[in-house]
């Protein structure tokens, strides 16, 4: 069986479903707002998308394809998003959630064409251009390390900052720090 989006039941599998996830010792609301906060060096841009309520990950999407990247973003968004959503599914109830679709494949289906992170199932799309659902394929890596660990998924920082490059199982604990207005 296949889970073709992340929609109802599947919504907590969603970049933009609310998990609060640490990037360089900041707390943003939702995966989409930290993944947009690492695309640049920028710390004023950081600090807007930090700010924003969970319900505004779609304002935070699209800030970020707006914003300057950083350079070799390219060479490093799928390992930030590796980084990201395992932080996020070493929470609960997201990692028991997560070990509950099985073995199901899980596609990032969409109709906004994206088909680097998913796969457009749109008219267009569909037929003509096979989404690579590199992020599905990234939660199926993590769901069969799950599988086989009972503690946490470990994962690693891949910028420079407080933690020295790399965090333990608990995924930064220590390094929070409120945003000052």
């Amino acid at each position: 069986m296949k889970i073709y989006r992340f929609v109802n039941e599947y919504e907590f599998l969603s970049n933009f479903y609310p998990a609060v996830i640490i990037f360089e010792g900041v707390m943003y609301q939702t995966l989409e707002h930290a993944f947009a906060a690492s695309k640049t060096f920028d710390k004023a841009f950081r600090k807007r998308i930090a700010k924003l309520p969970a319900k505004d990950a779609g304002l935070a999407k699209s800030m970020g394809r707006k914003c300057k990247l950083r350079s070799g973003w390219d060479e490093i968004k799928i390992r930030m998003m590796k980084d990201f959503l395992t932080q996020k599914f070493n929470q609960e109830p997201f990692r028991t959630k997560l070990l509950e679709t099985g073995d199901q494949e899980l596609i990032e289906g969409n109709y906004w064409h994206d088909n680097f992170w998913g796969d457009c199932l749109c008219e267009k799309c569909d037929e003509n251009i096979p989404g690579e659902n590199n992020l599905g394929k990234l939660l199926m890596e993590i769901r069969q390390k799950l599988k086989g660990n009972k503690t946490n998924v470990s994962t690693v920082c891949y910028t420079a900052h407080d933690c020295g490059g790399s965090v333990s199982p608990e995924i930064h604990s220590g390094h929070l720090r409120e945003e000052k207005s």
